[in-house]
């Protein structure tokens, strides 16, 4: 039932409060513990960086090292250990993950982190805190929060009680409102290695077809720009032809009206719902990307039309999500502003 009603879970996958290793990452770890070594542990952490890194599996380890007393070294969770049988059956009393909820009736997720979310925070936090007294809430992603949920977060945040920790996970830390940002402590994940990549791969993706001796492992691992969840819909969407179609139509001298329209059939089929995803996630990032290679460089003013644009796109995905429009006119009109962006800018 948890592994159903976890929001963007890929099937097949361990979710984040259930993968007791991790690879990667060893700056963000070694400052953890430091943190935690000199009792400099900040109520609130923004984890933040690109999605499908391991923002979240080094959350739920860090509050199982907190909850279960590990000392001073930062370890992984022993997979015996009855504090982390708990976190993986969302059953930890000191411990409340948010999420976008599930709407029953409807039959799908919200589309945003609602009050009502962030309101069980405020319930979880008035309970009698068990076990060594700490309270742990992780949100995920704290970017789907709407504008009163984060009102209503920023008023905890500014008092919080003794023995609490928060902990935002992020993968676009701009969308969250300046007061948020400002009362938490930024905890940078840059994206993983390759050969990082190949070991999560490993470890998790073989049940969804991940084979390391085929020739196709080193392509999958190379266009996953050093994300896990990128590699993995790669894998499962078909995603090289996905890609190759897309890098083709957004390098055409013209935009090409036959190959648009046939990449719409396929991407917003019946039965593509992958597919959609993964297309949407590649798109969007083709312009982020762009983004920070333009900050990176200095040239601010290219990289704050790209950022502009680029909630712009969410902006309009996020509506036809929401009003459950058309998905094959959106992918056609979606692919020409970007076009005619790329071409014009």
């Amino acid at each position: 039932m948890i592994q159903r009603l976890v929001f963007n879970h890929i099937e097949g996958i361990p979710l984040p409060s259930q993968n007791f290793n991790f690879f990667g990452h060893d700056s963000v770890v070694s400052l953890l513990q430091q943190m935690r070594s000199e009792s400099k542990l900040h109520h609130a952490l923004l984890f933040k960086g690109r999605q499908g890194i391991g923002k979240a599996t080094l959350a739920f380890h860090l509050a199982w090292n907190i909850l279960a007393d590990t000392g001073q070294n930062f370890m992984h969770p022993d997979s015996s250990s009855p504090v982390w049988s708990k976190i993986r059956q969302n059953a930890h009393p000191g411990l409340l993950y948010v999420f976008r909820s599930y709407d029953m009736k409807a039959e799908k997720f919200r589309s945003a982190i609602t009050i009502e979310d962030i309101r069980r925070i405020t319930r979880f936090l008035q309970q009698t805190a068990s076990g060594n007294g700490w309270r742990i809430v992780i949100i995920d992603p704290a970017d789907d929060m709407n504008r009163n949920a984060a009102n209503a977060l920023l008023k905890t945040l500014e008092e919080p009680p003794a023995k609490t920790l928060f902990i935002l996970i992020s993968h676009n830390p701009g969308r969250l409102p300046p007061t948020i940002r400002s009362r938490c402590q930024p905890v940078v994940f840059k994206p993983l290695e390759n050969a990082e990549i190949y070991q999560v791969l490993s470890y998790i993706a073989g049940p969804i077809g991940f084979d390391a001796n085929k020739p196709q492992a080193e392509i999958l691992i190379n266009c996953s720009e050093g994300s896990v969840r990128q590699a993995i819909l790669i894998l499962i969407s078909d995603g090289m032809k996905i890609t190759r179609t897309v890098d083709d139509i957004l390098s055409a001298s013209a935009f090409p009206v036959c190959d648009t329209h046939r990449l719409a059939s396929v991407v917003s089929a019946r039965d593509s719902a992958v597919q959609f995803d993964f297309f949407l996630d590649y798109l969007t990032g083709i312009i982020a990307k762009s983004a920070r290679e333009q900050a990176i460089v200095g040239n601010l003013a290219e990289a704050e039309q790209f950022s502009q644009f680029w909630q712009a796109l969410q902006q309009d995905m996020k509506e036809v999500i929401d009003y459950n429009l058309d998905k094959k006119q959106m992918v056609i009109v979606i692919l020409q502003k970007v076009y005619s962006f790329l071409h014009r800018i």
